[in-house]
């Protein structure tokens, strides 16, 4: 009796072909890593590039938070004083402070010099340098969505906010603290000259009537001779 070529003892185990190596990789794989290369390096040059460039608004914010400090210390030093020598000491001139501490009107002055040298930095001078009142604030809201038009920048135009209405020194300080998240929320907020459109932060587009060209009338031909109109 033959033997039967279908049966199960003819059978063979299947071969399973050797893992293919991970190295060298496939050609493809060196043009991905190529232009991930690529990418990393961009993204990482744009992220050095603003780092350095948002270095004038670390430094402003560093500034803010001193000036706010030394207001705080000098509160911080009125309220240790003894009660009788505050009371016979009604002059600020006159009264105990730490060294570095600051009065409101000066504090005040300080944050208004410190906005102006920010904006001096990230914009033209001939673009802020001449600009006061109701048009530097207007300016500062436009490119930094802030609200000194609304009475804010007031204060700053007199280094005061209402520390001449009766107001003890803690409530004085309490109001110029709305005037420094002001400035704190322009110098975050604040569109960059390089990042700001054609038109100048500020300015108006010009809607009054333009000027045309003169246009000529059209030549008249009369006997074979060309003329102008008048």
């Amino acid at each position: 009796m033959s033997a039967d070529p279908t049966g199960l003892d003819k059978l063979h185990d299947i071969l399973v072909p050797p893992p293919a190596p991970w190295w060298p990789p496939a050609p493809g794989w060196y043009w991905v890593l190529g232009l991930a290369a690529v990418i990393g390096a961009v993204l990482l040059w744009r992220a050095v590039a603003r780092w350095q460039r948002n270095h004038y608004r670390r430094e402003a914010l560093a500034e803010l938070a001193q000036i706010e400090a030394r207001i705080e210390a000098r509160l911080d030093a009125n309220s240790k004083a003894p009660v009788d020598a505050r009371i016979i000491a009604s002059d600020t001139q006159t009264r105990t402070h730490a060294p570095d501490a600051l009065s409101p009107d000066a504090a005040l002055a300080a944050m208004a010099v410190l906005l102006k040298r920010t904006a001096l930095t990230a914009y033209a001078r001939e673009q802020v340098a001449s600009l006061t009142g109701p048009a530097w604030f207007a300016f500062l809201d436009n490119t930094g969505g802030t609200r000194f038009s609304d009475g804010l920048g007031a204060a700053l135009a007199r280094a005061n906010y209402h520390c001449d209405s009766g107001l003890g020194e803690r409530a004085a300080s309490e109001c110029i603290a709305d005037v420094a998240d002001e400035i704190r929320r322009w110098i975050v907020q604040h569109r960059a000259y390089d990042q700001a459109s054609a038109t100048e932060p500020g300015s108006e587009p010009t809607t009054g009537p333009t000027t045309r060209p003169a246009q000529t009338a059209p030549r008249k031909t009369t006997a074979g001779k060309t003329t102008e109109a008048a």
